[in-house]
């Protein structure tokens, strides 16, 4: 290209002293005010000519230039970038097969490069937080967070680092940051609520699940709406506003027949101002509506009071005419009449439930005694024998309906998974082995929780060595 430009120069240098020569008529060329100079004509216009391609061609060589920087600049850009994403899906593949520590260099190598990488901000962090540093975690997901406030992969991810090290006040404003950005973002709601509940803040758990955009067609969520309500009302001073409570607690078993808590904290609040009778009638509507055996402990306490065993015996039969497919009414009322001495009754109904499959240490320790006290030492000592053969202790107490969670008192909600299903005392049908020295097996297929009394042994206080 250059040598057809030089030749082009020469060409035109010879053509403009041909030219010249051949016309030697002259102008006066003025190149500035006051300058004057005399030039021919084809000259002239020969050499306005070579100017102006001139520039045509430095502009063309200069366009070029740019042309070549710039794909030069793009091509080490994608070089880079593919670079980049190799590493990245090699830390990546690391980190499934959990070498981190491989997976934080190369993370780590491209945050050199790019110090603003959101995504391998995010990643880093998630290694810390795996390797149990919630600081560094916070530090890069707190910066992943500054250079993109609205990412909510960012947002989660900062959230759960700051549950991880306690500092769940700071956790909750994340999640409603991330509420404003998605008003439904259900995960953030139940994240929030859990913070509300574990705090416990009652009042803001019960305003952020009053603006539950599924109340109206969910009615675990409508469940846990009246939980919330129950649970501010029990921070009301109950001498002082007792009516308040008491249409408080009124207007939650009007709203949700089935509400347990409900019928338990108003037949307390009439037992407290000396209606008994009123507690005692509330009550009975609650198990009518819910069969909770709950209940049976608040009708036992009022009967024991007025030394009116038949009472209870009359709601234990009633039970189980009405439920007549669930045996803990039966076992109950059997413990019932063995810390009553009724030692017939009892062994009638504890053979009955063996008889349908019915088995739980305390039933087998049970029997075991009605036995020794009848004589029937063999089938006693057999008894004790199965009955030491669980790995569980000897106790009936409240179990979770939702994930089994055991513990000592009933309570509305439980604490282990946050379910309001409610709690019961499971009786599970499992085969004993026949033989002490079998395979030991366990009280049932629910998940296992802590060890403690239930109410029905607190009822009793003691079901085989105390009595009344």
């Amino acid at each position: 290209m250059f040598i057809r430009l030089f030749m082009g120069m020469i060409f035109l240098i010879i053509a403009m002293l041909y030219l010249s020569s051949l016309n030697p008529e002259t102008i006066q060329f003025h190149p500035a005010p006051g300058v004057t100079f005399p030039i021919y004509t084809s000259l002239l216009v020969l050499s306005s000519m070579g100017l102006g391609a001139f520039f045509v061609i430095v502009g063309v060589a200069v366009r070029d230039t740019r042309r070549g920087v710039i794909g030069w600049r793009e091509q080490t850009r994608l070089k880079k970038k593919e670079k980049i994403m190799d590493l990245y899906r090699k830390g990546v593949n690391d980190l499934l097969s959990k070498k981190r520590e491989q997976a934080l260099k190369s993370f780590k190598k491209i945050l050199e490069w790019e110090p603003e990488n959101v995504d391998v901000l995010l990643r880093i962090g998630e290694v810390c937080r795996y390797n149990g540093n919630y600081k560094d975690a916070i530090r890069y997901h707190g910066k992943a967070r500054t250079l993109a406030p609205r990412n909510l992969a960012v947002l989660f991810a900062l959230a759960k680092d700051l549950r991880r090290s306690d500092r769940f006040a700071e956790a909750a404003e994340i999640y409603r940051e991330i509420l404003k950005v998605d008003a439904r973002n259900v995960s953030a709601f139940h994240k929030l609520r859990g913070i509300y509940e574990r705090e416990p803040a009652c009042d803001k758990a019960y305003e952020l699940q009053k603006g539950y955009w599924g109340l109206k067609k969910d009615g675990e969520e409508q469940k846990r709406l009246h939980y919330y309500q129950l649970m501010r009302a029990r921070l009301l001073d109950p001498e002082r506003e007792s009516d308040r409570l008491a249409k408080i607690y009124s207007d939650l078993i009007k709203a949700d027949r089935t509400f347990i808590a409900a019928y338990l904290e108003l037949g307390d609040l009439y037992r407290k101002e000396g209606k008994e009778e009123d507690a005692l009638k509330i009550w009975k509507k609650g198990f009518r509506e819910t069969g909770a055996v709950v209940f049976l402990e608040k009708f036992d306490a009022f009967y024991r009071k007025r030394e009116d065993p038949a009472g209870i015996i009359k709601i234990y039969k009633q039970a189980i005419s009405r439920f007549p497919d669930k045996p803990v009414y039966k076992f109950l009322l059997g413990k019932f009449y063995y810390r009553l001495e009724m030692i017939d009754d009892a062994l009638e109904i504890f053979e009955g439930l063996c008889q349908q499959g019915v088995q739980s240490p305390i039933l087998r320790q049970i029997l075991g005694d009605i036995y020794t006290k009848r004589g029937r030492l063999s089938e006693a000592i057999e008894e004790f024998k199965r009955s030491v053969n669980f790995v569980r202790p000897v106790f009936a107490p409240y179990a979770c309906d939702d994930c089994g969670h055991e513990q000592k008192e009933w309570a509305p909600r439980c604490d282990a998974c946050g379910s309001l299903k409610g709690f019961s005392i499971p009786l599970f049908r499992a085969e004993l082995p026949s033989r002490p020295d079998g395979p030991v097996p366990k009280y049932g297929d629910a998940p296992r929780g802590p060890a403690c009394a239930s109410h029905a042994d607190r009822l009793q206080d003691g079901l085989i060595s105390a009595r009344d």
